[in-house]
């Protein structure tokens, strides 16, 4: 059985369509709609005409990678959430499934669901992770929503829990 390649948009973004070439792809309409610059558009056309699936994943699927996404508080686009809920639509089906993409969250979120990753000019996640808010100033862990720390009003950053 071949193997999927669902592409996040850092496939265009970095001019990396080559790794695609023979391999059945797929992508989502987010992805589409997030290649504004001159190259990635003519890249992403480009693989539309060699076959490059657009497809919308189902919405069970979406509604998990949203649950997960917020249960690990990673920082995703629609689009990102959309390529691993598409990525869990094939494997829901049986099929071997990759997403290719450079992006740590993207990634993350991959591996909480047990989704093959592969990173093409970045050196892919190890395991996966949550993200907790802490305080850059005091170091005080901050569960609010704020993005200020309540104990002494600095910028909070987000950092990996340990």
């Amino acid at each position: 059985m071949d193997k999927i390649f669902v592409l996040d948009s850092t496939v265009f973004l970095e001019g990396q369509t080559a790794f695609a070439s023979g391999k059945a792809c797929a992508t989502v309409y987010e992805v589409a709609e997030e290649m504004k610059s001159g190259q990635a558009s003519i890249e992403f056309d480009k693989m539309v005409r060699l076959g490059l699936a657009v497809v919308e994943p189902g919405s069970e699927h979406v509604k998990s990678v949203e649950d997960a996404a917020a249960a690990t508080n990673d920082k995703v686009s629609v689009a990102d959430k959309m390529v691993v809920a598409l990525a869990l639509d094939f494997a829901g089906k049986g099929k071997k499934v990759a997403v290719v993409s450079d992006d740590y969250a993207v990634q993350n979120l991959c591996k909480h669901f047990s989704v093959e990753i592969v990173a093409l000019s970045k050196k892919g996640i190890k395991r996966k992770f949550t993200w907790v808010k802490k305080c850059r100033a005091c170091g005080k862990r901050v569960e609010s929503f704020d993005d200020a720390c309540p104990v002494c009003g600095s910028d909070v950053k987000f950092v990996p829990k340990h």
